[in-house]
């Protein structure tokens, strides 16, 4: 796998082939190539080779199926395989760090006051090497629009510059959302801020900001309804090997409603780094 590829995380599940749709999507809008990748665990007796090779068939097959599948919605963009050995949240972030971007399908809808879900997926938001774009089988194809997080830290400022990207890439408006908005006073100035910084990405750019006096994660989920991306940013943690999922990327998550990136906030310089 090289540069310029999107790695998608496949199984035989209806979530699996939305991921695929929308990574697709994404290949031709970006000139990207996409990369189906399915993960063998370790289930079985490891002496038993017998089923060791049926379980590595059926693979294989699942990843010659998905891939079928992928070319009968568009043969021009590039699709390859790789098969993973081992736990798939760990396979699957290890092999980011040569990818552009992770997606993954999830069942998961709802609210952020309805019923949760607890589900494995959420740690590829803290452990992955690249943007995570979680893709929930949604009906309808009435979405449009890119909302993002605009938060007055390093990490909203990763996220403003990446939404603005993505929107420009797609020909969408960007609507940045500020929540529990400050004191009149300093309002202005954030707006503006955040704002000049979208537009830096693309002077063309169809930019609004929304105000909201909830919390962020209810501001977001609320404002991408009908959106056809959100991004939330996701602060790189400290020390390096330990990993905790944001607060704000954990609700929206857990009640996604529309596909959604989480994006890590840019390295500091290697000045900067002790």
């Amino acid at each position: 796998m090289t540069s310029g590829s999107i790695l998608v995380g496949v199984d035989d599940s209806v979530p699996s082939r939305a991921a695929i749709r929308w990574a697709l999507e994404r290949a031709r809008v970006a000139d990207m190539r996409v990369v189906l990748a399915h993960a063998l665990e370790d289930e079985w007796d490891a002496t038993d080779k017998l089923v060791m090779l049926e379980n590595r068939e059926a693979a294989v097959a699942l990843l010659v199926a998905q891939v079928a599948y992928a070319t009968s919605i568009d043969d021009s963009i590039p699709v390859t395989t790789l098969l993973l050995e081992g736990d798939p949240l760990t396979e699957l972030a290890d092999a980011s760090a040569n990818a552009e971007m992770l997606v993954v399908g999830t069942h998961k809808t709802g609210f952020i006051h309805g019923t949760v879900f607890g589900s494995k997926l959420l740690a590829l938001a803290s452990i992955a090497n690249c943007p995570v774009a979680f893709i929930p089988n949604l009906a309808g194809n009435a979405r449009h629009g890119v909302v993002a997080s605009a938060e007055d830290t390093p990490t909203g400022q990763t996220t403003v510059r990446f939404a603005a990207a993505e929107a420009g890439m797609s020909s969408q408006q960007l609507t940045l959302v500020l929540a529990a908005p400050p004191t009149n006073a300093t309002i202005d100035r954030r707006l503006s801020d955040v704002l000049e910084l979208a537009r830096s990405a693309d002077d063309s750019l169809r930019v609004r900001a929304r105000l909201s006096a909830r919390g962020m994660a209810e501001a977001l989920i609320d404002a991408s309804a009908a959106a056809a991306l959100l991004v939330v940013g996701q602060p790189r943690t400290r020390p390096p090997g330990v990993t905790s999922l944001s607060r704000v990327a954990h609700d929206v998550l857990l009640n996604i409603a529309s596909p959604t990136i989480v994006v890590f906030e840019d390295p500091p310089p290697l000045a900067a780094v002790v």
